[in-house]
Parts: structure tokens; C-alpha cells; sequence
């Protein structure tokens, strides 16, 4: 009883874990699909080590709760709900790493809040970009990284031609696609930059030029292997952009990238403290013999956290219950299997991908034209209730769990309405992907404008219903994609008429 008597304020904290299930769990997919934040099974690790080696400051700094831990809670909690609302797992995932750091000032105070400041921020690399932000820096990184790998091809002697991120050799021609443009370097380079920065003992000053050196070393370096791989490429064919080779040269870049980092930690040192670089990085070691800090957890802002977190929790539930006794109903079963000249032939989902998926209907076609040899596949992903973690698979985020690669990506207009249009390849197949969505009646591409209308449309009309439209288009002449390019379009200009005929639209109450 007097262990309870003492310690109940934190029972709540138990529920932490669930009220995060879905964005969580979203996070460990990221890392385990996408090559870029891989790195993020070690940062929550690293985390740990740098609060375990300061345990003892951290006792010593403990003291009342502050104010500030309540604000950064309600904070988190707005993020966790408006994460809900428009199902975006970004919002969510932010929101945990606020309220972990809302929780240390609201129970230990401010002297071990900052304490614990860095190491609950360094989570938040371990969050992956948005994708409207990912598509902007791989584009400019693209063309950046292209230009610079032929200014460096050109020192060396070799006459090169630059045609977008298409580098022209002569009789060899080398594409910059997405995965050449440098991110996968760069965000597992800016946490190890920010983790290097934090255990540097130097001036803020040094420590904020270490931190943002990784952006420019890290484009340097990747043009640089982009020169390179261009000359080995003439010199010893295909055979240096494939498989093993590839890997390699791609790991070799990263740690050239680690290498340069240190020789700036090391170059700081020599121009200024002369000190040796072990001795310059580490964490200061706690004060011997001091006192241990007195944490109170009965205080009004341990009160106020307990309350927002059962506010939250309460919260989510209603949230995620919700759902309107008059939902949208579809019956894709009963779409057309003949589009003008294209026959189409019912596909079935497995019983597994559908339960993970948890879409309300969906419809799985092939189409064949008899003057074309190409099949098309079109694919509709309906959700009466986007609550709960049940919204539409980002294709962008599929597309690489299925070990394709996307060598280029762009949202454009295609017959007046916005989509979204990729180039994908694996073991040297490509095929031409089109989506977009249906969002009550409304034609979106843009990802995180379909979030916000979302939320908007949940506020004022109660619904949350949309759908995903993929088209999908082999590519049999990998020389003549604008073939490939004009069935796809005419295909979609015929078939979209008729899917928004089995689709839900803005009038439905």
C-alpha cells in the first residue's frame, strides 16, 4: 500500500505505449523498408547509452516538477490527436518524442529536463522526412549531385555532356536516379553529426559547424561517387551499378562521409585547443560524492500530466470509434470488366495482405487490349473510415517494402486532374506507376494535402471515407517508354470516368 501510495501518479504512464501502437509500429516498417532510415534502430539505443551514462547528473539535478513539462504535454497531445484525425503517423511520431520530454520536466524539473533534453531530441531522428520534403531535397539533390559529378569528371580529363540527371559519356550514358541523389547518406550522416556534436566538448559554435558540415560533405562525397562510378562504368561496363559492386561502393561513400567528419573534429582541434581528439569528445563525468535530488511526484504539474495523458487516452478512444451510422458504401465487385477495348480480369488480394491492409473494398484488375501487348493492372483501395491507423498505403512507402526502386517521381496533371507518376525497376524490370486519390469527391495527389483535407472534412461533415487509384503499366521496351507512357494515359483517360461512378463523392450525407 505504501508503494502504491507513493508511486500511483505513475501507473499511467503504463498506457503510453499503446496510445502510440499504430505510429510506432509504422516506424519500426520504415525502418525495416527504406534503406535511408535504417539507422533508425540505433538512435533509441544510443538514447539509452548517453541517459545511462549521465544517470548520476540527472539524480542530482532531479527536483519538483516543472510548468513547462504540462505545456509540452498539451502540445503533444494536440499533435497526437490531430495525428489521429488525419491518420498522419509524422504527427504522431513527433507527438511521442514531445511527450517524453514533457514528461521529464513535468516530474523531474527543469535541471534534469535539460539534462534530458538531447537525448530525447536525438529521437527525432530516427522519424522519417514527410514525403512532400523528402521530394523536394531528392530533386534538388539530384540535379546538385549531377552537376558537381561531372564537374568532377571533367577535371579529370574526360569529356562529359549533362542532360538533366542523364550524364552523357559518348557511348555510355548514366542516369542519377532517386537513390543516387544523396539522402540515404545524409540523414544517417546529420544523426551521427548531431550524436558526434552532442558528445564534442567544444564551444556551441564548433559544435553547430560539425552538425551542419554533414549536409555539404555529404554532397560532396556523393557526387564524387557518382564521378567515379560514371568512369568505371565506361571503362567496365554495366557490371559497376549492379548488385554487390553497387552496395560497395555505396558503403565506401558513407564511410568517407564519417571519415571527413572527424578530420574536421580533428582539424578544430589543431587550429584552436591543440587538444587530442579523444580527449575532446566524451561526456563530462558526473560530480563524485553529490547529493542525490529529491523528486516529489505528488506536485501540481505530475497532477496536470496524469490528467492530459487520461484526457488523451479518453480522447483517442472516442476518435478512434467513431463512425457514422450512414457510411459510404461501395460494391467494386460489381465493376465493369470491359472498358472500350480493354477486357479486364478480376484479381484476388491474399487473405494476409488484405487483413494488413484493412481496407473496407477494394478491386484488383488485369485489362489486356488485343492490339497491345502490355497488360494493365488497375488497383482500388476503398476506406469507409480512415480512423485507427486504417488509411490508404502510401505506394511510396509499398513500392520499396516490394523491393522495387523508384528511379524517378514527379506529381504532375494528367487530363485536368492531379496524380502522381513514378518510374520503378527491379532485377532489371521497370513499369510505369500512376496514382492518386479519391477524397470525398475531390481528386488529390499531394499526400499530406489529402491529411489536412481529412482532417478539415472530419471536423465539418463527420466523414473520413477516401480510396487509393493505382494504374500500373509493364515497361516491355525499356528504349521507348513514351509508348508505354501513351497506353498507360489513354487507359486512365477511359477507366476514371467509371471508377468515380463506384466511388462515393461530395454529395453523400
Amino acid at each position: 500500500m505504501r508503494f502504491f501510495s507513493r508511486y500511483w501518479s505513475l501507473f499511467p504512464l503504463v498506457s503510453i505505449p499503446f496510445l502510440y501502437l499504430p505510429a510506432l509500429h509504422n516506424l519500426w516498417q520504415r525502418w525495416m523498408t527504406e534503406t535511408e532510415f535504417s539507422h533508425g534502430f540505433l538512435i533509441p539505443l544510443i538514447s539509452l547509452y548517453i541517459i545511462y551514462e549521465r544517470r548520476q547528473d540527472i539524480r542530482t539535478s532531479a527536483a519538483n516538477g516543472s510548468v513547462w513539462g504540462v505545456w509540452m504535454i498539451a502540445f503533444a497531445v494536440v499533435l497526437l490527436l490531430l495525428g489521429e484525425i488525419s491518420a498522419l503517423f509524422a504527427a504522431k511520431q513527433i507527438s511521442f518524442v514531445v511527450l517524453l520530454l514533457g514528461l521529464a520536466y513535468a516530474y523531474l524539473g527543469k535541471g534534469a529536463g535539460r539534462l534530458l533534453l538531447a537525448p530525447i531530441l536525438i529521437l527525432l531522428f530516427a522519424i522519417p522526412v514527410p514525403y512532400f520534403i523528402e521530394a523536394i531535397l531528392t530533386a534538388r539533390l539530384q540535379l546538385l549531385s549531377s552537376e558537381l559529378g561531372v564537374m568532377f569528371i571533367r577535371w579529370m580529363g574526360i569529356p562529359v555532356f549533362l542532360s538533366g540527371n542523364i550524364i552523357d559519356l559518348g557511348n555510355v550514358q548514366l542516369q542519377v536516379v532517386e537513390a543516387c541523389s544523396g539522402l540515404r547518406f545524409l540523414y544517417p550522416l546529420m544523426s551521427i553529426g548531431f550524436i558526434l556534436a552532442y558528445f564534442y566538448q567544444a564551444h556551441f559554435v564548433k559544435r553547430l559547424l560539425i552538425f551542419a558540415s554533414t549536409i555539404p560533405i555529404t554532397i560532396l562525397m556523393n557526387s564524387l561517387r557518382i564521378a567515379l562510378t560514371a568512369v568505371l562504368v565506361e571503362k567496365y561496363g554495366q557490371v559497376v551499378v549492379e548488385g554487390l559492386v553497387h552496395d560497395a561502393e555505396g558503403w565506401l561513400t558513407f564511410g568517407g562521409c564519417l571519415l571527413l567528419l572527424l578530420a574536421e573534429v580533428f582539424l578544430l582541434e589543431r587550429l584552436t585547443s591543440r587538444r587530442p581528439l579523444l580527449e575532446c569528445v566524451g561526456i563530462d563525468s558526473p560530480k563524485v560524492g553529490a547529493a542525490v535530488g529529491v523528486v516529489n511526484l505528488h506536485t501540481r504539474p505530475a497532477y496536470c500530466a496524469l490528467i492530459l495523458l487520461i484526457f488523451s487516452g479518453s480522447a483517442l478512444y472516442v476518435l478512434s470509434n467513431i463512425q457514422r451510422t450512414n457510411v459510404p458504401e461501395t460494391n467494386l465487385a460489381l465493376f465493369p470488366h470491359q472498358l472500350g477495348m480493354w477486357r479486364g480480369q478480376m484479381s484476388i488480394i491474399d487473405a494476409d495482405i488484405e487483413r494488413k491492409l484493412s481496407f473496407s473494398d477494394y478491386l484488383m484488375m488485369n485489362f489486356h487490349h488485343p492490339d497491345r501487348m502490355e497488360p494493365i493492372n488497375l488497383y482500388i483501395a476503398f476506406y469507409a473510415n480512415q480512423r485507427n491507423g486504417e488509411s490508404p498505403h502510401s505506394p511510396r512507402v509499398c513500392i520499396p517494402g516490394g523491393g522495387w526502386e523508384m528511379e524517378n517521381f514527379e506529381r504532375t496533371y494528367l487530363n485536368g486532374m492531379p496524380v502522381n507518376r513514378t518510374l520503378i525497376t527491379r532485377e532489371g524490370q521497370k513499369q510505369l506507376v500512376y496514382y492518386w486519390f479519391a477524397e470525398r469527391g475531390m481528386i488529390v495527389a499531394n499526400e499530406y494535402y489529402k491529411k489536412w483535407l481529412l482532417l478539415k472534412d472530419f471536423l465539418s461533415t463527420g466523414r473520413s471515407d477516401g480510396s487509393l487509384i493505382r494504374v500500373t503499366i509493364p515497361v516491355v521496351d525499356a528504349n521507348n517508354l513514351a509508348q508505354s507512357e501513351q497506353i498507360i494515359t489513354e487507359f486512365i483517360a477511359s477507366a476514371h470516368p467509371v471508377i468515380l461512378q463506384y466511388l462515393p463523392d461530395s454529395s453523400f450525407k
